[in-house]
């Protein structure tokens, strides 16, 4: 009798399976806690669909158009980066 079934893939990953270890993983439970991005509790630990990393990755996403409208220099850096570019 030969093994036809095929090995499956897990339906649900715990967060220490997808990213590298500390601070990563806290830095994830939070968002987790926060309802940031989905995922399921089971017990004391979180799990996440494939479904759950695609919207985790899409929440997370850094668009250019985004990243313009905000930004963490003051307007003081600004001009003086853009007199440095000039």
């Amino acid at each position: 009798m030969t093994n036809t079934a095929k090995t499956r893939e897990p339906l649900a990953h715990p967060i220490k399976d997808l990213v590298p270890p500390f601070p990563s993983v806290d830095w994830l439970s939070r968002r987790l806690n926060a309802g940031v991005i989905p995922g399921t509790k089971l017990g004391r630990t979180w799990v996440m669909t494939d479904d759950d990393v695609r919207a985790a990755l899409d929440t997370f996403k850094n668009t250019k158009s985004s990243a313009a409208t905000t930004s963490s220099i003051t307007p003081a850096s600004a001009r003086r980066r853009l007199a440095e570019e000039l």
